[in-house]
């Protein structure tokens, strides 16, 4: 349909607006007006409901409404229903209907849109029953339905009748999915039939028209559908681009075939389609050789546009005159005569690039470079150039030459030109068929040059032939021009100028009208690269397999295994460890666990805290082996959650077992192992484990799998959960033990078919509980935190205060709780507050101070933790500070573990890595913020993040329970008890809370085909609908294909294993490819976490102006980005903390003021870095000495916003420029500077929405190109788009989804759905979609292979991307 108007129609007018309004005036605002659901049965709506809508809409009618007789009309035709979407303008309501319908051939809905108009309606029921009515009249106009309908409408479908011309009756058809334009009438179309001698012969082409002034050759196009194309963008691509697209094209294509379906094979097929094409203007022998390689008109007109020469295109197709683009240039005197040369000599026919590389070749020498775009012409010939009579005296050539142009004078009179210029020595004649028949030239003569340039051996060697004639295309000039020279090199050593005179006049019409196949021509010029062989891989799981031993040598090392087992019993070393762990409460259960195991494939171990099961259950299970006889068959994976944990669970048990770590016990974490053939228990990261059963799905030699923590419940131990049972089916041999402190132990039990449960009770010392009540009594401590708003349910505050004046407390603690009333927010004062007190109150032990251990929720809390601990404390050497979190490396984790002299007290702040597994020695207090960060959907930006939320009442008796594990402890709660009533009991299974787009890629990494059917075997399996949308989105992403089973990408095998949100894995893997790597990684980051940048309120507008300091490429993102980098660059010139926070935030001056967040720069930082290794550990930029190869490209602005795009896509936006306006001055007009008020938004999903306040780009006022790509948005009393940044054209058409051409129209659309459309000479639009295709095909192999080099990958911003 043609774009709204500003005017609105003034023929098809709608039911009349006053009337409605008066019939309408008793009806408040219903809900089913307000939602355009006309057959709503929502609560509150009935039969009185629906005759009080018919009433106030059609008055006293009692027949059927136009939207009943659209879905009956549907309904006869076996059509899908009709779907109604209702928007909302500034001047009313406006319907579209959706119709739908199947297509057995393809097993798919078509569908077509349709939208009355111009015609806007009060309200959104009236405005569906419009479009109904105009739907209606557009399917089935020929039959009188208005003499069924509601007066009003009747009037409406009258009006509409008027509309109907001869030029737009095909938008009246009763079958709408067909529906298509007539093909266009050619205005002073040329006759192209061919004469009967030849059915191949082909002629010049007539002069175009130039591009811009007519959307198609047609002159009944309506006015509003020319307006809208030439509304849409245009795509330009001028003469050294174009010719650097072809040439990449033609290139690659040797590798990557653009046209692989099966031709057609016999003239009847052929017919039609020959038919068509030549109707277009196409030349018959080009059309049959583009059937050579397609089968139907589309992939002809693809191959047609690709191969034939600009200048012999049909002038619909690409004008020769098309320039997009006039640029500019700083010539020196040497460089314009250069270019003078190349573009003299290109239009001779050669590619521009080829002439730009014969130029260079030939130093600069015009006639150098020809003679070796002529000798590259034929290279391909079997004949051996002449050999050079250098020894001939010039006397004997010259006197040869000379007798050659009196016999050339004699015989052709005036008819030859000669010249001779300083010894360089032309030859002009116009060609006149010998036949006598007329040139096919349009009157245009043809015209060979023959140069002997200065030096030349002529007649020994061949002489340089040009061909002159506008009227012919450029390839029929350089194949007459290959002729010549064959027959010259056939006739070399002698005289030739004659004859090839004389052969030109005799063969020149046939060469015209029987051209040679386009590549054959063409294919003289490409040179294409060699594609380096690509490596065979294989995994390390395969290189690292150790070798069968023989049952001989099982035996033996069984032996050995028994006798290393007794000395390590009788060792001196042992005596006191195993006096530690025959007191621990799993060593009572040892028989027990053993036996269990023994008798059934599948053991639930259920511990409490401090019982001992993580590092005594394997060490029993080996142990027994060992005993048995049976130890060297004996390989035990212990699973951990954290790299932490299994680092020091592994260096805990290796110490009980008076051995080191990487012997008979080791650990295997992401990036970093530590085993040896001789290791018999592993313990490893569930990620580990499951990559390890992607290589190895049976897990072969593998006698006990243990899952520590399995009540976690996290993605990757339910995904782990699904494969081991699996395993266990196929493998009766193997044994599955499943640990944790807090157990659903029937929920485990049953998935496992009633496997048998052991409890092992804990052993800890008694743990005294403080409440958040308790340690303000105690400490007087007085936040400075904002008090929060009452939440609904909430008692009144007089009656909350009173209920703890009652249990106790003073009055003055009482107010303090004031402000921790639903607070979100962490109290770091009050955390430097608890310590200082526990430092004043603690009571000195002789094995030292009591350590102090503070649970937070993340590696930024942790950081402002301790700093504000650093400050409240006094004596800084008696105390150490800690941090542990995931992202520091195994060196910095293993701190927490080393002991500290008798007068230090250790502090250690953590995240929950420190709740289970791990045993920090000495921890006598715990501090819990009851905060905990975990995945969430954010429904804002579509991704997985972590968001910080209140802990469940599990993990903080987790947390709880690290107090008292060598004394009596006590644990302060930073929460109240009301509070901790009102937290979780369990965590909520990730895989019930989260998308499951990760998870569903590791699923098909695995060879899975059927996701669905996998996941309904997980303990909890998701929803349908959850599942149906992680599928949408991984097309969405291009991580798997469009085939019905989903085959997995080369880019989602990487994406698998990346552990980041898909948008941001695909991003950096771009990153990497496109070789600007560091720009991507700080975005990526900061989408991650949140934006550098903080707005206090009451300083917001100096906080934006800080702000426009780094804006640039109108982006958030790329604003963000600058000013990290000038952050990181003052950090690299290591200037200190001090300089670091004062370029942040600390200038004593507000405008010099950055409000930049020195915390959250700290937080990006660091995860950049885990990013980068994530790429790395898929074979990325491993090397540190080549990162600047991985940054070559990090300066290209446009480049690094297309691949912002590629992540973020189809997060897309349209921008609507309102039309320009002139102010008068004295020299004329000049245009009126756009306001940003003006400039209107709009999103496929939503409609229109606004640029919030807080994004830069809120006051831009010029958007080039129109289109934005965006990151989050927020729904309030409008959707919002929290940040923006504009792309690029061609970033859209290379990463936007599939390109269609409409070679016809002139057009180009982007997206399975067609949102994005733009104008373009077919040409364009199919040196484009091939780019894409070939773009595709590119990024494949070189994500398959990063060692592949490719031209195209590298070489794109050359396009301006």
């Amino acid at each position: 349909m043609p774009p709204k108007s500003k005017k609105p129609a003034a023929k098809a007018d709608p039911p009349s607006k006053d009337a409605a309004k008066e019939k309408t005036t008793p009806a408040p605002k219903k809900r089913i007006v307000k939602n355009g659901n006309a057959n709503s049965n929502s609560a509150g709506s009935g039969s009185t409901a629906v005759d009080s809508e018919r009433k106030s809409l059609f008055g006293d009618w009692t027949g059927k409404t136009p939207s009943t007789l659209l879905y009956e009309h549907c309904q006869k035709n076996q059509w899908e229903k009709p779907v109604f979407e209702v928007g909302r303008t500034r001047e009313g309501f406006v319907s579209t209907v959706v119709l739908g319908k199947h297509n057995k051939k393809t097993s798919q809905v078509d569908q077509v849109k349709m939208s009355p108009p111009f015609l806007f309606m009060p309200t959104a029921v009236e405005a569906r029953h419009v479009a109904a009515t105009y739907v209606l009249h557009r399917v089935n106009s020929n039959m009188p339905m208005y003499r069924i309908m509601p007066p009003q409408h009747r009037d409406m479908w009258l009006n509409l009748d008027k509309e109907k011309t001869k030029q737009n009756e095909w938008m009246y058809s009763s079958d709408p999915f067909n529906a298509r334009p007539p093909e266009p009438k050619r205005q002073n179309a040329v006759d192209r039939s061919i004469s009967k001698e030849s059915d191949n012969r082909s002629v010049p082409m007539p002069v175009s028209k130039t591009f811009g002034e007519k959307p198609r050759e047609d002159a009944d196009v309506p006015e509003n559908i020319r307006k809208y194309w030439e509304s849409l963008p245009l795509v330009h691509m001028n003469a050294d681009n174009r010719s650097f697209v072809e040439n990449v094209i033609r290139d690659q294509s040797r590798y990557y075939p653009l046209f692989q379906d099966e031709p057609l094979k016999t003239d009847a097929e052929k017919k039609p389609i020959r038919n068509t094409l030549c109707k277009m203007g196409f030349r018959p022998a080009h059309v049959d050789e583009s059937l050579d390689y397609c089968r139907d008109v589309d992939s002809a007109l693809d191959w047609l546009c690709l191969h034939v020469p600009e200048d012999d295109l049909p002038s619909n197709f690409l004008s020769p005159k098309y320039n997009p683009n006039m640029t500019t240039i700083s010539h020196t005197t040497k460089s314009l005569g250069k270019d003078w040369l190349i573009q003299r000599m290109s239009t001779l026919g050669f590619p521009q690039t080829l002439c730009v590389s014969a130029l260079e070749e030939a130093d600069g020498d015009e006639t150098g470079a020809l003679k070796i775009l002529l000798q590259r012409l034929i290279e391909d010939e079997d004949h051996a150039e002449a050999v050079s009579e250098s020894d001939v005296p010039h006397e004997e050539l010259e006197a040869m030459r000379q007798d050659e142009i009196l016999a050339l004078e004699s015989i052709y009179e005036n008819g030859v030109n000669i010249k001779n210029e300083n010894d360089n020595m032309t030859f002009e004649i116009d060609i006149k068929p010998s036949s006598g028949e007329t040139l096919p030239t349009n009157g245009c003569p043809v015209t060979l040059e023959i140069q002997i340039p200065k030096g030349s051996n002529y007649p020994y060697e061949l002489p340089l032939f040009i061909i002159h004639c506008e009227a012919l295309p450029s390839y029929i000039r350089l194949a007459c021009m290959k002729q010549v020279m064959q027959e010259a090199r056939a006739n070399i050593n002698m005289p030739m100028i004659y004859m090839c005179i004389e052969y030109l006049n005799e063969n020149i019409v046939n060469l015209i009208h029987n051209p040679p196949k386009l590549r054959d021509v063409t294919e003289s010029f490409i040179s294409a690269p060699s594609i380096p062989a690509q490596k065979k891989k294989t995994s390390k799981h395969q290189t690292q397999r150790k070798r069968k031993l023989t049952e001989k040598e099982l035996t033996d090392l069984s032996q050995k295994l028994v006798e290393k087992l007794n000395e390590m019993n009788l060792a001196e070393q042992y005596q006191a460890i195993g006096k530690v762990r025959n007191n621990l409460p799993a060593y009572t259960f040892k028989e027990q666990v053993v036996n269990a195991v023994l008798k059934n494939q599948v053991v639930i171990v259920c511990g409490e805290t401090g019982c001992g099961k993580t590092t005594q259950v394997p060490q029993f299970i080996l142990d027994h082996e060992i005993k048995s006889k049976q130890g060297s068959k004996c390989n035990i994976i212990c699973t951990q959650p954290r790299r932490i944990s299994a680092i020091g669970v592994a260096d805990r048990v290796a110490t009980e077992r008076c051995d080191t770590v990487g012997n008979s016990v080791g650990y295997s974490i992401r990036g970093e192992t530590k085993s040896s053939s001789n290791t018999n228990l592993l313990f490893c990261t569930t990620g580990v484990l499951l990559r390890r059963l992607q290589s190895d799905p049976l897990l072969e030699g593998v006698s006990h799998i243990m899952v520590d923590e399995v009540h976690e419940r996290s993605v990757d131990s339910d995904f782990l959960l699904v494969l081991l049972r699996d395993v266990l089916s196929r493998r009766k041999d193997i044994k599955l033990v499943l640990m944790s402190a807090t157990i659903n132990q029937k929920l485990f039990s049953d998935y496992f078919n009633k496997a048998p449960t052991i409890e092992i009770p804990g052993f800890t010392h008694p743990v005294t509980d403080y409440y958040l009540e308790d340690i303000l009594e105690k400490t007087g401590h007085k936040s400075n935190l904002k008090t929060q708003k009452k939440k609904a349910g909430d008692s009144d505050l007089v009656t909350w205060q009173q209920q703890y004046r009652n249990a106790g407390y003073s009055d003055s603690t009482v107010k303090a709780l004031e402000p921790y009333r639903n607070q979100d927010s962490i109290d770091y004062e009050l955390i430097a507050s608890t310590v200082k007190y526990i430092t004043e109150n603690d009571v000195k032990m002789d094995n030292g101070l009591g350590a102090i251990l503070i649970f937070l929720p993340g590696v930024m809390e942790i950081k402002r933790c301790l700093d504000m601990i650093d400050d409240y404390l006094p004596n800084k050497s008696s105390f150490e500070l800690i941090p542990l979190h995931a992202g520091l490396s195994s060196q910095e984790q293993a701190r927490v573990f080393k002991s500290v002299p008798k007068t230090v007290r250790k502090i250690v702040a953590a995240t929950n890595v420190a709740e289970t597994s791990i045993t920090i020695d000495g921890i006598i207090y715990v501090i819990d913020s009851g905060r905990v960060k975990e995945t969430q959907f954010d429904a804002a930006t579509n991704m997985m993040r972590l968001a910080e939320t209140w802990a469940s009442r599990a993990s903080c008796k987790q947390r709880r329970g690290r107090a008292g594990r060598t004394r009596p402890g006590q644990c302060f709660k930073l929460f109240t008890r009301e509070a901790e009533g009102k937290m979780q009991a369990q965590q909520t299974p990730e895989l019930l809370r989260t998308p499951l787009e990760q998870l569903c890629l590791q699923i098909k990494a695995m060879g899975e085909s059927d996701v669905t059917k996998f996941l309904q075997r997980a303990i909890d399996p998701p929803s349908m609908q959850a599942l149906a949308q992680a599928i949408v989105t991984l097309k969405n992403v291009s991580a798997i294909d469009e085939t019905p089973e989903g085959k997995l990408t080369a880019l989602g095998k990487h994406m698998a294993n990346i552990p980041a949100d898909l948008k941001i894995s695909k991003m950096i893997l771009f990153g990497a490819v496109f070789r600007c790597l560091d720009p991507i990684l700080i975005i990526a980051a900061i989408m991650s976490f949140k934006s550098p940048f903080y707005s206090p309120m009451e300083q917001r507008d100096e906080a934006r102006k800080a702000r426009e300091k780094f804006f640039v490429g109108n982006s958030d993102w790329l604003t963000d980005m600058r000013a990290y980098q000038e952050w990181d660059n003052l950090r690299k010139q290591k200037v200190g903390q001090s300089a670091l926070r004062k370029f942040c935030d600390q200038s004593n001056t507000v405008a010099l003021k950055n409000y930049l967040a020195y915390n959250t720069l700290m937080e990006i930082s660091s995860l950049k870095k885990q990013l980068l290794e994530a790429l790395q550990g898929v074979g990325f930029a491993q090397n540190k000495n080549d990162y600047d190869v991985y940054n070559k490209n990090s300066e290209n602005t446009n480049l690094i916003k297309s691949i912002i795009f590629a992540g973020l896509n189809p997060n897309i936006v349209k921008v609507h420029l309102p039309d320009a306006k002139y102010d008068k001055v004295l020299s004329g007009t000049v245009e009126r500077e756009k306001e940003a008020r003006e400039i209107k938004f709009y999103t496929k999903d939503d409609g229109r929405v606004f640029v919030h306040p807080s994004s830069m780009l809120f006051s831009v006022t010029n958007y080039s190109p129109p289109f934005l790509t965006y990151f989050s948005k927020m729904a309030t009393s409008k959707t919002f788009l929290r940040d923006g940044t504009e792309i690029p054209l061609y970033s859209i058409l290379l990463f936007g989804g599939t390109v269609k051409v409409d070679h016809h129209n002139r057009g180009l659309s982007v997206g399975s759905d067609s949102w994005i459309k733009m104008r373009a000479w077919p040409r364009i639009g199919t040196l484009v979609h091939q780019l894409r295709w070939l773009l595709n095909s590119l990024l494949d192999a070189k994500i398959e292979d990063p060692s592949l080099e490719g031209k195209l990958i590298f070489d794109l911003h050359a396009l301006h991307v």
